[in-house]
């Protein structure tokens, strides 16, 4: 803002001058500015290295007399800003760059006493330098700026607070200061700006110079201890090379510097702060690396409970730098000392209380920033993230954080299981990407991107792993997950077939402990019948039903299956008008290959229960749909295997109360009205005519061919009767190639009958 609103002003007088300048006529600027056709006509546009001798002399005229309006404002520091904002414009005056004018300001600053204006004044005069002059000038004037700086900044530092009577600056300084109502040290901080930049700009031109010279002002004008805000101020314009090089020395004029009684912490730990990113990009040599550590770790020792923001953050920053140079002894050692002034800060928070102070956790701020920095780094050196989770110290900080710093470490934490090759075997992992996984499944609401939070949480409960034999660890982890992801279904489905897994295994496992085996697969079967409504995904539920009843069927658990069963059919007569009829075939079809082995009866409105639900269910299926036809003929073979294994299904908890023949009977009787309403709906209308109700004919066929008597005279009649729909259906009028399986089977059935 300082430099902004001068440099409008310089810009605008600029302009008008050169507008001006390349006006042939002696019409006003303003008619200039018209936009007029006819007035652009009469410029003369100065070519791109214009110098003074192409300018009008009227242009000349005007820019002399904004100077000498500038030469009589009284105040020094109006007039000051007002020539600085204005020296581009001496180009129109003379063809040599402005660098005696710029010089005379630069020594006309020294005369501004307040000197936070003066360092402002500084700072905009060192833009102005870099701007207008050409580099083999800027040196000198840089260096100028900077010494004035440096002068009137260690007048300040000298200042004796304590003694207000006997201040040892001058009578300026010091009235400013009284006058400013501000202490020394936010005098400082407040300069702090202006002074890096003026370093910045001396320090591109050229930086070991700079530091050389600054270094030798930290020796002689600050006497070996200069500020640490001016260090702060130095070590922000320095490059990774110059601190790789200078590093131990740079390490000891903080060191030395914070061995007042006086020193501000919030400035030592910046220093710390701006070499530990600048170490871990370019690292010292090696003989210096643990010297440094050690430096840097006397002066952090020292500081009590009270500086833990500042203590974490220099922790923050030298993290990467320990643990790409040094062993997993030291980064341990640079963790625990952190949890250790952690749990010592928060205990004195709240007066000692250690249960209080573990269950309120830290949320938000700079601490919960800095741990969530440095146990982030720590997981992304390790391709395992049990080898980070398991250094002492990390657990502990990790329990620390709260709130948004603890979902968005967590949030990394999942990122880097997900990448990882490895499994989580460990407890101590587990449960932190449990509760990890919690906390960002917890924090996903309406303006959330929901599914990348998902499908994080889905990955951890893949990547969990326990040992075959641990059945019953792997079925708590599960019920953990069910009750804490209910809103994430990919997680959901993922649990569901981890317990699939369980029963699968136990019952493929030639076990000689069958009974236990079977034990767990009940168990896991009883989850899995508590856990699958959660999934709200109707197709994944209908396949996830269907594969766990398979295996539950070879496990020989029919009076849960019937359970199982039951529910899918529910879901089905539930979403039945959101389902299509393709996707109720393709569930029905593989539910009969349960079917004939486990009937799923009911004991209240008998063995054929299931059959006779999805019997009414698919009534409300289109009239017109072919997969109808398709689904009628499913159950019929499904009673016809009934029949046939009926010495069986009654070791099977059929619930029938019959005799064996009454049974098959009564398959009979319901196979006859399945495949009666297969053809009554192949009978349509809207199908007769068509290729596809042709095919439907044909299968019907061939379905009563093979559940009834062949040879008997209805059989026959009704083969007939279905061979001629087909004929008369587009059938054979436009076959192709792919229905040369349907033409055999037509000419088959008519050689038959």
């Amino acid at each position: 803002l300082v430099a902004d609103i001068p440099d409008t002003v310089g810009r605008l007088v600029y302009k008008r001058i050169k507008a001006k300048a390349e006006n042939r006529s002696d019409e006003m600027y303003d008619d200039i500015e018209d936009g007029n056709r006819n007035n652009e006509s009469k410029k003369a546009m100065l070519h791109e290295n214009w110098n003074s001798d192409d300018v009008r002399d009227s242009a000349k005229a005007t820019c002399r007399n904004w100077f000498f309006k500038i030469a009589s404002i009284r105040e020094l520091v109006p007039r000051l800003y007002l020539e600085l904002a204005l020296s581009d414009c001496m180009r129109f005056l003379h063809p040599e760059p402005p660098v005696d004018r710029l010089n005379r300001l630069i020594t006309q600053i020294k005369g501004v006493g307040d000197p936070l204006v003066s360092s402002y004044l500084r700072c905009y005069a060192a833009k102005k330098v870099v701007t207008l002059l050409p580099q083999k000038f800027q040196k000198d004037a840089l260096k100028t700026l900077l010494g004035d700086f440096v002068s009137r900044y260690i007048a300040i530092s000298d200042l004796d607070e304590s003694v207000p009577n006997k201040l040892s600056a001058s009578s300026a300084t010091v009235s400013s200061l009284r006058r400013s109502g501000l202490r020394k040290g936010a005098l400082l901080h407040l300069m702090n700006p202006a002074l890096e930049w003026i370093l910045a700009r001396n320090a591109k031109l050229a930086e070991t110079s700079t530091l050389e010279r600054s270094i030798n002002m930290c020796s002689n004008e600050f006497k070996g201890k200069p500020p640490l805000s001016f260090l702060s101020a130095l070590y922000g314009t320095l490059s990774e090379e110059v601190c790789a090089e200078n590093a131990l020395r740079l390490v000891r004029l903080v060191k030395n510097s914070s061995s007042s009684n006086s020193f501000d912490v919030s400035d030592c730990a910046n220093c710390f702060i701006v070499l530990g990113k600048a170490f871990a990009k370019l690292p010292p040599e090696e003989q210096y690396r643990l010297d440094i550590l050690m430096e840097v770790w006397q002066v952090l020792g020292k500081w009590d409970e009270d500086q833990l923001e500042n203590y974490a953050g220099v922790t923050d920053a030298f993290v990467d730098f320990v643990a790409e140079n040094f062993t997993r002894h030291q980064l341990e050692i640079l963790l625990k000392d952190l949890a250790k002034r952690v749990k010592k800060s928060r205990t004195k928070l709240f007066d000692g209380d250690e249960e209080l102070a573990a269950r309120r956790k830290i949320q938000g701020g700079n601490l919960a920033k800095n741990i969530e920095n440095i146990c982030t780094k720590i997981l992304f050196r390790f391709d395992d993230v049990s080898l980070g989770v398991s250094l002492s110290g990390f657990s502990y900080l990790v329990d620390q954080l709260g709130g948004d710093s603890k979902v968005a470490f967590s949030r990394k934490m999942l990122e880097c299981i997900k990448k990882s090759k490895h499994r989580l075997e460990s407890n101590n992992v587990i449960s932190h990407a449990f509760n990890g996984a919690k906390a960002v499944h917890d924090s996903v609401d309406v303006l959330t991107f929901k599914t990348a939070s998902f499908d994080l949480v889905s990955s951890f409960v893949s990547k969990v792993h326990f040992d075959e034999s641990d059945i019953d660890g792997e079925l708590r982890f599960l019920a953990k997950c069910r009750s804490a992801f209910p809103n994430a279904d990919d997680a959901l489905i993922k649990v569901i077939r981890r317990s699939i897994a369980i029963v699968k295994r136990c019952v493929t496992m030639d076990l000689k402990n069958k009974s236990k085996m079977q034990a767990h697969a009940a168990a896991s079967l009883a989850f899995f019948q508590i856990t699958i409504p959660s999934v709200e995904d109707i197709d994944a539920r209908l396949d996830l039903i269907v594969e766990m009843a398979k295996y539950a069927t070879v496990g020989e658990l029919h009076a849960q299956v019937d359970g199982v069963i039951n529910s899918a059919i529910g879901d089905i007569k539930e979403a039945i008008e959101s389902l299509s009829a393709e996707r109720v075939h393709a569930f029905i079809v593989k539910l009969s290959e349960v079917l004939m082995d486990n009937p799923a009866g009911h004991p209240e409105y008998g063995s054929f229960y299931s059959i006779t639900t999805l019997s009414t269910v698919l009534e409300k299926i289109k009239p017109d749909s072919i997969y109808k036809v398709y689904l009628y003929l499913s159950l019929a073979y499904v009673l016809s295997a009934f029949a046939e294994t009926r010495g069986t299904l009654n070791k099977k908890n059929v619930l029938y109360v019959g005799t064996e023949q009454a049974f098959v009977d009564e398959c009979c009787t319901m196979t006859k009205e399945m495949v009666s309403k297969a053809a009554d709906v192949a009978f349509n209308d809207e199908l007769l005519s068509t290729v596809v109700g042709g095919c439907a004919n044909i299968r019907i066929a061939c379905a009563v061919f093979d559940l009834f008597e062949p040879d008997s005279r209805e059989t026959k009649k009704t083969i007939q009767t279905l061979v001629r729909r087909a004929e008369s259906s587009d059938l054979i009028a436009s076959r192709t190639d792919s229905d040369a399986d349907i033409m055999h089977a037509l000419r088959t059935l008519k050689t038959l009958c």
